[in-house]
């Protein structure tokens, strides 16, 4: 479960002060398919980074399965991410001086995985993704379509628990989009928790949950909605 309690952050510098999400309230259940809405600098990708370990709260508590992110220093933050988080990006984020196969291998060498497991693991992520016959390909002989699959591909190879893909569909076309999401929705249906931050109504259509903030603030959450109108119909 992930879980956020009173949670804000503050982007402070020398000629700016900004609050980018301000006493968040969330809980997030294992195995739920939640999409993050709202308009440009509602607060979406900092409540993406936050949940993710790539950043930490100005203040209030944050827990994945009871683990203390507030409390947490950026050793621990590295470790909590490696052991529950793999991301997708917008622009892939491939190093382009690697292969397919160099590139899905990292989070594998991250952890620790010995060669056998690594060839594996990779091998059967790039054969359920469509692309095996590229894995000796660099990122740019590709099409924006196979380097989100190359993507989605280094994030299931290490089995994490929690999906995290900020506008992953805005570098890819219609066609591309609905497989994405496909896949997405594939991986969820097989127990992962899959967090999405967009903009597009069409991916935000696949989750079973929309979250959506306007200036740092939960606006609306449609699970809450319909636990409420559950509740009131019981």
């Amino acid at each position: 479960m992930i879980w956020l309690k009173n949670v804000s952050k503050r982007y402070v510098g020398d000629e700016f002060d900004v609050l980018a999400l301000n006493h968040i309230n969330l809980e997030i259940q294992a195995g739920e398919f939640v999409a993050i809405t709202g308009a440009s600098g509602s607060g979406k990708s900092t409540l993406l980074n936050l949940i993710g370990c790539m950043d930490s709260a100005s203040e209030g508590e944050l827990y994945i399965d009871s683990l203390p992110l507030h409390q947490a220093n950026t050793g621990k933050l590295d470790q909590i991410r490696k052991q529950y988080i793999s991301f997708v990006f917008q622009h892939f984020a491939l190093l382009p001086e690697f292969t397919v196969y160099e590139n899905v291998e990292i989070p594998l060498l991250a952890r620790s995985y010995q060669r056998k497991e690594r060839r594996e693991r990779i091998r059967e992520a790039l054969k359920r993704l469509g692309i095996e016959k590229y894995e000796k390909k660099f990122p740019d002989q590709l099409s924006g379509g196979q380097q989100q699959r190359v993507a989605i591909a280094r994030a299931l190879v290490a089995d994490s628990p929690i999906i995290l893909a900020d506008e992953p569909t805005g570098a890819i076309d219609t066609k591309n989009t609905e497989q994405l999401m496909e896949f997405l929705s594939e991986i969820n249906k097989n127990g992962k928790t899959v967090i999405v931050v967009t903009h597009s109504d069409f991916v935000a259509d696949y989750a079973k949950r929309v979250i959506q903030l306007n200036d740092g603030l939960i606006i609306r959450d449609s699970g809450k909605e319909e636990k409420s109108h559950e509740k009131n119909n019981q």
